[in-house]
């Protein structure tokens, strides 16, 4: 029976921590090309330079300024300290990934569009001659923050069954020593009235005289 409560216990806790501390981040990814305007005999220079890295490390640092999710949480109509957000370069690559973790899907998702919507014009702008194509839109991208649901109702529920077995093995362990504790007062005290008892009888036993009765 301890098991069976420690179990339920676990798996309760368990739902109280998922269903309250539950993140998401919603995530898009944009590559950095030429601008459109660069004759394609002159590109091969440009994506020279953008193998190097530092236009699309430049571009990351104005996504990721925090300055953008004032408006991100006015469009996903949630506070602004529900919101935080990151930007990075992917290394070797001319892709820039841009994530918002909200405490839902939907605002993870809606602030992320209103980021991209107003960073990707300054970005732009500090990164030269080249453009910037989202190529993994934000919508459909939210993912649970944290461990799998499911992992951690098996191991809440494995530890509070362990936990629960523990306690009543100890519990039956205490009643069992408990009940030869009992049993051993017992034979003692019955021992010790059957000694008073035998003591009593000796007492109250006369002895026959040995004496002739007088005449």
């Amino acid at each position: 029976m301890c098991a069976v409560i420690g179990m339920l216990a676990g798996l309760l806790i368990a739902y109280v921590l998922l269903g309250n501390s539950k993140r998401y981040a919603a995530q898009a990814t944009l590559a950095m090309l030429p601008a459109s305007y660069i004759p394609t005999s002159e590109a091969a220079q440009y994506w020279d330079v953008l193998n190097h890295g530092q236009a699309t490390r430049s571009a990351a640092i104005v996504f990721g300024q925090s300055n953008w999710l004032q408006a991100a949480a006015a469009a996903a109509d949630v506070p602004p300290s529900e919101l935080s957000m990151s930007a990075g370069a992917v290394r070797d690559t001319t892709l820039i990934e841009v994530s918002v973790e909200a405490d839902s899907p939907e605002a993870a998702e809606t602030a992320l569009s209103s980021v991209l919507s107003d960073a990707g014009g300054p970005a732009t702008a500090v990164a030269g001659p080249f453009r910037l194509e989202v190529v993994r839109q934000p919508a459909g991208s939210a993912q649970a923050l944290g461990p799998d649901s499911l992992q951690t109702y098996g191991a809440a529920g494995l530890a509070g069954l362990a936990l629960g077995a523990g306690v009543g093995l100890l519990v039956g362990r205490r009643t069992g020593n408990g009940n030869s504790e009992s049993s051993e007062y017992a034979r003692h005290a019955a021992g010790s009235r059957y000694a008073d008892t035998d003591q009593e009888s000796t007492l109250h036993t006369e002895p026959m005289s040995s004496e002739p009765s007088s005449r």
